[in-house]
This record gives C-alpha cells, structure tokens and sequence, in this order.
C-alpha cells in the first residue's frame, strides 16, 4: 500500500488544480482512496488531500508519498489542528457572550438589541444565559474530549484505528 497526499485534477484534462484551475469541474485522481483532508487548504483553491493507493499504483511528480508512520503522523497533527480550531471557535463564543451578558446585567436591563453583519437581533438576559451556559457546556465537553483523543492518538498504530477516531470526532463539527 502506498500512502499519498494529492489535490483534485481536471475531470478532462488529468491537470492538478495546483498548475491551472479546473475548467471541467475537480475530481480525485483514479485508483487513490481519500483518507482525510487538510480544511485549512480549500480556501486556498488547492485543497489537500490524503489517501492510500495500491503497490503498482503510479505515483506523478505532483504527488508525495510518506511511510506508514509519517502518514499516521500527519493525520494526528491535522485532527488535532481541528480540535483546536473548534476549541477556539468555542471559546471566542463564550468570551463574547460573558462580555455581552455583563454588560446587560450591568447596566439593569433586562434585554437589549445587538447588530451582526448589518442584522438587528432582541435578546433576553434569560436568553442570553442560556446561550452562555449551552456554550460553556460545549467548550467543556470538547476540551476533556480533546484530552482524551489525545492519549489515544499516542497509541495509534495503523489507518482502521485512525478512520475509527474521525467517527468520533463528526459530532463535534461546528459551522463557520
């Protein structure tokens, strides 16, 4: 088995989308099955992408191969970038939430309006710390849930027991 990363090719020319766009729509390259993905690299306009192919498979300039280990240890590195990124994702919500919530409380009111790109919202207090609470709640639970992906991520040694942690990690994707 080889271990690859790779980005997408024109669905006509066979081109990398890393030496011209696509102009008949982006596809994976035949005989390589995607693993993972690195997200920070699809605002880029080359995404990319990581994936195993077989012993005979003809491997282009454009692409790299790693051993086992490297690739296992790529894989590590990006699902850990990921929980990080939601953690802070979390957090900047919850931060931004107390300040707005001690400012009502603060001031007395018992609601207030507040504009997020260029829309007036109504908010409570009551739901504004509910939101806090739901927001904390979900930083916690993602922080311990970090903690222990990490330990386990110590001990992994092949691709079944990786693919396996994804699964895990799923319900704590969080939209931009």
């Amino acid at each position: 088995m080889k271990y690859l990363s790779f980005t997408y090719i024109d669905s006509g020319t066979l081109i990398p989308v890393s030496k011209e766009p696509s102009r008949r729509g982006p596809m994976i390259p035949d005989g390589i099955t995607v693993v993972f993905h690195d997200s920070d690299s699809f605002s880029s306009g080359v995404p990319i992408f990581y994936g195993t192919s077989e012993d005979n498979y003809q491997v282009l300039d454009w692409m790299l191969e790693y051993s086992k280990e490297e690739f296992i240890d790529i894989y590590k590195k990006i699902i850990s970038k990921e929980i990080q990124s939601k953690l802070d994702k979390y957090l900047l919500s919850r931060n931004r939430l107390k300040s707005f919530h001690s400012c009502l409380v603060d001031s007395k009111l018992e609601s207030n309006y507040f504009k997020i790109d260029g829309f007036w919202y109504h908010i409570t207090n009551k739901q504004l710390s509910e939101k806090l609470e739901y927001i904390s709640n979900q930083f916690l639970n993602l922080t311990t849930f970090q903690q222990e992906i990490e330990c386990e991520f110590n001990s992994l040694e092949d691709l079944k027991q990786a693919a396996s942690k994804v699964l895990e990690i799923e319900p704590f994707k969080m939209e931009n």
